[in-house]
């Protein structure tokens, strides 16, 4: 069995913190890939203990027949440092950076892409979430080798269900509009919660009984249920490698409005059940209320129906014998 060695940076102490990495651990064992998950995101808040603990990983790694890191910034610097041929998940923010208002934030973000940049002439094979990151790193790193994959999602969890029904099992008004907003924490600067806001602010002023269902936190197994609970979704962030949010929704039938962020102007263009539009609230609002009303009848499932988790647990084990056995 191949092993593969995936150092990460996703909080075992933080809610669905990486829940799309690990859904992928079981798929690919059934194919011969054995996964041997790492946390290193600890070096924040104890570096000397991180320091310490180098000798394992490098032992843990010796072990392995590929190392995967599973993000860029200091996960993909300190990933270099193993000595085993090396893929490079870029996930977006690892890439675009991490906005921020403060000044602290604006260097952490620096440091952040400086350090992807910097690791990514040692790696094998660079994949990305979207064919837009694709054709930037691409453009950028001419001579990287790059893929690519967008996580995959559980599409027998993620399914149409029935409104109502939804609504009733979460208490939710059954005779409103609503619009979900999906982030996975609080004050995310890159998700822009407050454009969301503005925008079915002014979308009400049409639309009386439209409503703003703010999802954050909420465990995983119970977003289908908010999923089929809304009438569309709503995005607004200043990037994103491929939003899991928006397959899930997808994958439930459910539209969304987006800014013009990873390949959503793709989807848009082969359907009139999702938009694209400036990061501007007043167009913003008027695709809610266009969407709002003309939603519902399209197959919006096909356009994620091969962004599975064993399709994309497929697509990795191919890109891993192409780097163990120099394909």
């Amino acid at each position: 069995m191949i092993k593969i060695l995936w150092p990460h940076t996703y909080s075992p102490e933080a809610k669905n913190s990486g829940v799309f990495m690990f859904q992928l651990i079981d798929p690919l064992k059934k194919q011969g890939i054995e996964v041997i998950p790492l946390y290193i995101g600890g070096i924040k808040k104890n570096p000397v203990r991180f320091i310490k603990s180098i000798p394992d990983i490098m032992q843990t790694a010796s072990k392995c027949d590929l190392v995967h890191a599973q993000y860029g910034s200091m996960c993909g610097l300190l990933s270099v440092f193993l000595h085993r041929k090396k893929l490079l998940s870029l996930r977006g923010s690892d890439w675009y950076g991490i906005a921020g208002a403060s000044r602290q934030q604006k260097i952490h973000s620096f440091l952040a892409r400086s350090f992807t940049k910097l690791s990514l002439p040692f790696y094998k094979k660079i994949i990305v979430m979207s064919n837009r990151m694709a054709n930037e790193v691409n453009n950028k790193h001419p001579r990287c080798s790059v893929v690519a994959i967008a996580d995959g999602i559980d599409l027998d969890k993620f399914y149409p269900m029935d409104k109502a029904d939804c609504r009733k099992k979460l208490g939710m008004d059954a005779n409103a509009i609503y619009v979900l907003f999906t982030s996975a924490s609080e004050g995310n600067f890159v998700k822009r919660e407050w454009l969301a806001h503005k925008a079915c602010e002014l979308a009400r002023n049409e639309i009386a009984e439209l409503r703003i269902m703010i999802a954050e936190k909420i465990d995983h197994d119970l977003m289908p249920y908010y999923i089929n609970a809304c009438n569309l979704t709503i995005i607004t962030s200043l990037h994103e490698g491929w939003p899991n949010c928006i397959k899930e929704a997808l994958a439930c039938n459910v539209p969304f409005v987006a800014t013009d962020i990873s390949d959503l102007q793709e989807i848009a263009n082969k359907t009139t059940s999702c938009m694209v539009v400036e990061a501007d609230e007043v167009k913003l609002s008027k695709a809610i209320i266009q969407i709002s009303k003309v939603a519902g009848g399209d197959d919006l499932r096909n356009f994620i129906s091969d962004m599975t988790v064993e399709n994309c647990s497929r697509k990795l084990k191919e890109e891993y014998e192409k780097v163990i056995f120099n394909r």
